[in-house]
């Protein structure tokens, strides 16, 4: 499924990148809109699993909020722990649009990233829960169909830290504009 997630963005962002052209007039020329994204979130030492988000989008800003499946068997300085537990995030970007090619966005940002769920040590029947929150740095690009309703979208997201492991890794979005 992650596979398939991520090779339709790329695809869909490699023909919008090499597509020149205007929108249609099927939306409004502002990139401004609600979006709804799905898609794989790599959470870094976490395993990798979907992800939805709502987004606003500015001509030149971009604000989403989101939820990923957090889950994996982790090793630390204190043992090996198996986690299961949700993964939230609130991103903020500036986006830049190629005049030659307004369908297309780059942009560079900063997020809130939160984990909370419950883990306990390999073997052992007793649970704890725990929640962390950590900030980091967002990196994306992005492309739009003719008609600006459909978007792929992927995020690398750097520098996070929760407890003795990281969130960072790659998201990779399909969504809807409305």
């Amino acid at each position: 499924m992650k596979t398939l997630i991520i090779v339709a963005v790329m695809l869909m962002l490699a023909a919008g990148v090499s597509a020149q052209g205007t929108p249609s007039a099927a939306l409004d020329e502002s990139p401004q809109a609600w979006r709804l994204k799905a898609g794989y979130a790599d959470l870094g030492d976490w395993d990798g699993d979907l992800t939805l988000a709502v987004g606003f989008n500015l001509p030149d800003w971009d604000f989403t909020a989101g939820w990923a499946n957090a889950k994996g068997r982790f090793a630390s300085n204190a043992g090996t722990f198996d986690f299961k537990g949700d993964y939230y995030y609130l991103e903020v970007a500036y986006t830049y649009r190629p005049q030659g090619n307004p369908l297309t966005y780059f942009g560079i940002g900063g997020g809130w990233y939160r984990v909370d769920g419950d883990y306990a040590a390999v073997g052992a029947a007793q649970k704890n829960s725990g929640r962390d929150d950590s900030f980091g740095l967002n990196v994306l690009v992005g492309t739009e169909s003719s008609d600006r309703r459909w978007f792929g979208e992927v995020r690398w997201v750097l520098g996070t830290d929760h407890w003795d492991w990281n969130s960072d890794g790659l998201r990779a979005y399909l969504g809807v504009r409305f």
